[in-house]
């Protein structure tokens, strides 16, 4: 059986995501990745949602219309020092890369 959402947002907990998933109206569908099992910024979310912690929670027969990705490590928390640079680097490809 098909399911069909009308978002995909990865980093959908952080304080972009979590502001757009906010935003949309009442009956919108939106399937978020995050590792949080009880994100407390999706509290009072208007839109019906699906938290899973990993892409291949995803079935083969999921229709997405759109894919926000905003994951990855945060960037305001540390100084971005080269290591950082590379950390902050290859968590954003990694996804992106699962995405595709």
């Amino acid at each position: 059986m098909q399911t069909h959402y009308d978002y995909l947002v990865t980093g959908g907990t952080g304080l972009i995501g979590s502001t757009f998933i906010k935003s949309l109206p009442a009956g919108i569908t939106v399937l978020v990745l995050t590792r949080q099992k009880h994100p407390k910024r999706l509290d009072k979310v208007t839109a019906n949602l699906k938290l899973i912690s990993n892409l291949n929670d995803i079935s083969d027969d999921t229709i997405i219309d759109h894919v926000i990705n905003l994951a990855g490590e945060p960037i305001v928390d540390r100084p971005w020092t080269e290591s950082r640079k590379q950390v902050l680097r290859s968590s954003r490809i990694g996804v992106t890369e699962q995405l595709a």
